[in-house]
């Protein structure tokens, strides 16, 4: 398996999957459904492709920030994997885990991958399926 992409485009995907989870982080649903704009987001063994029903799923799971502006989650990827698909598109692929606080100072309490198609517009990608897969 050969990926494909210039570095200009990993950075690229990289900055994207970094925006998505700073949102996510700052529970800033605005941010995320603007990213997910137009997308299928696949949860599980459920697609979802309704906007109010991704907001509400994204709603739902994401803490707001303390008071004081501190962060209650805090999620970091690796290991992105690009591979060309047809007509332009891409697949991309990220591990991520996300922290959280605990009495014993932070824990990992989830890690998966995040598997997307895009495609690029401008400055911007256009996810057209995100699917979350959650390992533990």
């Amino acid at each position: 398996m050969t990926s494909v992409a210039d570095a200009d485009t990993y950075a690229s995907l990289l900055q994207h999957f970094a925006r998505y989870f700073d949102a996510c982080d700052r529970c800033d649903i605005d941010a995320v459904m603007q990213i997910m704009h137009g997308a299928t987001v696949g949860v599980g063994e459920t697609a979802l492709s309704d906007p109010a029903v991704i907001r509400e799923m994204y709603a739902s799971r994401q803490a707001a920030p303390m008071a004081d502006g501190r962060r209650v989650t805090k999620h970091h990827v690796t290991n992105l994997l690009v591979e060309p698909l047809a007509d332009g598109l891409l697949s991309a692929t990220v591990y991520y885990f996300r922290l959280q606080p605990s009495d014993a100072g932070p824990v990992v309490a989830a890690s998966g991958r995040l598997n997307e198609v895009v495609r690029r517009e401008g400055e911007r990608w256009q996810v057209i399926s995100h699917s979350i897969v959650s390992d533990f």
